[in-house]
């Protein structure tokens, strides 16, 4: 629930979507994770740069209640 109003600090314009990344080779649905997608306007190193700050300043600390099972990533 904190993503978004996080996200926006750094993308403005961004959408994102949600989805679920399956790998098909564990086998098991506990390797499942959440994968959210940041869609945006900005140019590609400008979007890499922002990406890396939105890191710093917040996911990296915030990832850790997520267990591992959340990737925010650039679409």
């Amino acid at each position: 629930m904190e993503i978004p109003e996080n996200v926006i600090r750094f993308f403005p314009d961004a959408s994102l979507s949600l989805s679920v990344i399956i790998d098909p080779e564990s086998g098991s649905e506990d390797d499942d994770i959440l994968g959210v997608a940041i869609a945006s306007d900005i140019d590609v190193e400008e979007s890499v740069d922002r990406l890396e700050q939105f890191d710093y300043d917040w996911w990296l600390e915030a990832s850790t209640r997520s267990r591992n099972k959340l990737l925010i990533d650039l679409k």
